[in-house]
């Protein structure tokens, strides 16, 4: 990976290097004053820390550890055949569609059918939400409510959830389930290109409870003049 290192103001690159096998990199003999450091994201990565770089100011000997980025590998969405989704009442009625938008109310289960064609994770996660109004800046708010996810092979799956008793956001994607959605517009399910379908709503706040399975975001070792760069997979 390559990193640039420019002087504060200008567009020109000052310096370049390139991270090492184990993803370090450093620039060193720089003179004390100010510069930004930015990485170019390779082909086929979405950043998804440090968008702009760092501004680093150095005074005379000193060295700036912890610029850290972060990138998200892009994959093409698994194939898959015959899915369909069953949601159900908590008072036991069941209903089979094939979109979740319109569908899905509060404190339904809903449950994912389908035939995965290739190997690969699926999750479908439903999520508490803060309130009705589904800003992106109110996203980080959102929590974990309840998730299934596959085992990575291939054949025949199902995964159910549970949606809460007030305003939620239901997402059947690839790969993970973000722990905690972000302002940030790289960490989301569309940008990183592996949503298949979802639905938000409810009229009310959920009551108080424990969530039934929360699995942490990734993140990637990160590259600093110390640190490894790793990207995730």
């Amino acid at each position: 990976m390559t990193i640039d290192l420019y002087k504060s103001g200008s567009s020109a690159v000052f310096e370049h290097t390139t991270t090492n096998s184990s993803g370090n990199f450093s620039f060193t003999g720089l003179s004390a004053g100010s510069y930004t450091v930015k990485q170019i994201v390779p082909a086929s990565f979405l950043p998804t820390g440090a968008l702009d770089g760092y501004p680093v100011s150095l005074a005379s000997g000193q060295t700036a550890p912890g610029k850290d980025f972060e990138d998200f590998e892009l994959t093409p969405l698994p194939k898959l055949s015959n899915l369909s989704f069953t949601v159900t009442t908590p008072a036991g009625k069941s209903t089979t569609v094939s979109l979740l938008q319109g569908y899905v109310q509060q404190g339904d289960t809903v449950k994912a059918t389908f035939n995965l064609l290739t190997p690969a994770e699926l999750t479908l996660v439903a999520y508490k939400s803060p309130n009705g109004d589904f800003d992106p800046s109110n996203l980080q708010q959102q929590v974990i409510f309840s998730e299934a996810s596959t085992s990575g092979g291939t054949g025949s799956e199902t995964l159910k959830v549970t949606v809460p008793d007030g305003y939620f956001q239901v997402d059947f994607v690839a790969g993970s389930a973000i722990e905690h959605l972000e302002t940030n517009p790289n960490i989301t399910y569309h940008a990183q290109d592996r949503f298949f379908f979802g639905a938000n709503g409810g009229t009310q706040l959920a009551p108080a409870v424990v969530a039934n399975v929360v699995m942490p975001l990734v993140e990637d070792d990160l590259a600093t003049p110390s640190d490894t760069l790793a990207r995730k997979h």
